[in-house]
């Protein structure tokens, strides 16, 4: 059966279907007798799974067929011209650096590297490793966060009922669990067994991980078609002579692959974000070097208007041990107060008296505290003889609103007329005048601000500034996208 065209979320290259098709297959329920559909001389099959989030993905599996870069760009680019994925990852196995993976781990990379490169020059042939780079820098994000996280037992879960599935005479005589490691790959046209890809690593380029033939010709189709990709390796050997003798001679492979196969479902199940990753502005677009010239950005005083409070206590205990004004709206206040923090509320803090119940958010006095130029000592003084001073932090979020499908008219309306307007406001006030505030937007970035407050002698370092910035646009996104959905469902039910 043909698919709707705009289905697919994930396409799953395999390189070859001995072991490597079979493990996706087995991972993703795909039983050997399933006849697969057909695109052209291509073959390809279909499931859904959802995500942690309870959203359905779409994923289509293939294979190439046969080694090398250029069988896996030509089969990649026909699969992401035809069913339009979101997202491309490439599997299979691949020799490894003795000492720093073992047999049977796993290597997760968004940056490939030609490692037979070569250009021609007046004094000879002169190497030249080419690079290809997953432009969305937001997927290797999710990526390393997934890969540091509890979540990430699912995968071991799975590989182990993979494994469990294995005819003995398949597996290593000793039981293993996998490690992951996030890492480069070295790519090029030969078989590795002459142990110079360990060579390769130490003499140019120490964050390689693993080496094969398929990489860089599916990174360079996948970037052509401006697709997010990941490659995702399981180690087999350690392309030496060593890897060829013993008594485990080539019984890593069917366990290689599925280890990777396991560590790609259970990240598309719980680590994957791919709104977020479609969203992904790119570093360029956000001008991080600007945040360079105008660098790191010392924090006095900090507002918190935060509907989600956890994590709360925390971040708040430390930056009032490190002497940081806290300002708060009236839950938040209360909250933090009762446990013992000192915080002022936005009444307080503007030297106004509370208006009936609205919290002061967007008071204008908090406005040109945040918007305020450093630089301007007239200004700076004027705010210190009022009692206020400048607000560097801008800790800021509501929760997002997901109405059912089933969502009644009444519903739909309840949820608009309840729909918060401070916290977008506020936070584009911060993008604003992002010269002069830094905007935290969730609990899960609590850990990263102290951190780099810690580093950086409670300043926020300049690349932290943009990162922040990039995810309060997003935040942004999202909010105005759930507001504009819920508008548009009560449009069409009362027409």
């Amino acid at each position: 059966m043909e698919p709707d065209q705009d289905v697919v979320d994930v396409g799953i290259l395999a390189v070859l279907p001995a072991f490597e098709l079979a493990a996706v297959q087995r991972t993703f329920g795909i039983p050997e007798s399933e006849k697969p559909s057909r695109i052209g001389n291509e073959k390809y099959w279909l499931r859904t799974i959802q995500d942690n989030n309870g959203k359905q993905l779409h994923v289509a599996v293939s294979f190439v067929g046969e080694q090398g870069n250029s069988p896996a760009a030509a089969v990649a680019t026909s699969l992401i011209k035809t069913l339009r994925p979101r997202l491309m990852i490439l599997t299979g196995t691949a020799a490894g650096i003795r000492g720093l993976v073992k047999l049977g781990d796993v290597v997760p990379s968004g940056l490939v590297i030609d490692y037979e490169g070569a250009k021609l020059t007046p004094d000879g042939l002169k190497p030249r490793f080419d690079r290809e780079k997953n432009k969305r820098r937001e997927l290797m994000d999710q990526v390393a966060l997934f890969d540091r996280s509890a979540k990430s037992g699912k995968w071991l879960r799975r590989f182990k009922e993979a494994q469990a599935i294995l005819p003995a005479g398949q597996r290593p005589t000793s039981p293993f669990v996998p490690a992951s490691h996030v890492g480069y790959v070295a790519s090029g046209e030969k078989l590795l067994s002459d142990g110079s890809l360990e060579e390769f690593q130490k003499t140019h380029e120490d964050r390689v991980r693993a080496g094969e033939k398929e990489g860089f010709g599916f990174a360079v189709a996948a970037n052509k078609e401006g697709v997010p990709w990941l490659i995702v390796r399981g180690i087999s050997d350690y392309g030496d002579p060593k890897s060829r003798d013993g008594k485990d001679k080539d019984k890593y492979h069917p366990s290689a692959t599925n280890a990777a196969a396991a560590y790609i479902r259970a990240f598309l199940e719980e680590g994957l974000d791919i709104d977020q990753v479609q969203r992904d502005v790119g570093d360029e677009l956000l001008g991080r070097h600007l945040f360079d010239v105008l660098g790191s950005l010392k924090i006095e005083a900090a507002l918190i208007s935060a509907e989600d409070k956890g994590g709360l206590e925390d971040l708040a205990k430390f930056l009032s041990s490190q002497g940081v004004r806290l300002i708060g709206t009236p839950g938040g206040q209360r909250l933090l107060s009762g446990l013992g923090i000192k915080i002022e509320s936005t009444w307080e803090f503007t030297r106004t008296a509370p208006l009936f119940d609205y919290r002061a958010t967007l008071h204008p006095y908090l406005m040109a505290c945040i918007a305020v130029d450093r630089n301007d000592r007239a200004k700076i003084a004027y705010l210190r003889k009022l009692g206020m001073c400048p607000v560097g932090l801008v800790i800021c979020n509501t929760k997002l609103s997901h109405p059912p499908e089933e969502a009644t008219t009444v519903e739909l309306a309840e949820r608009l007329a309840h729909m918060q307007v401070g916290v977008p406001l506020l936070l584009r006030w911060g993008i604003r005048h992002w010269s002069t505030t830094a905007t935290v937007v969730a609990p899960r970035d609590y850990g990263g601000l102290v951190n780099n407050l810690r580093n950086n002698h409670m300043m926020i370092s300049p690349p932290y500034r943009a990162e922040l910035f990039r995810r309060t646009l997003r935040y942004v996104l999202d909010h105005d996208r759930d507001t504009a959905d819920i508008y548009d469902r009560l449009w069409t039910k009362n027409l």
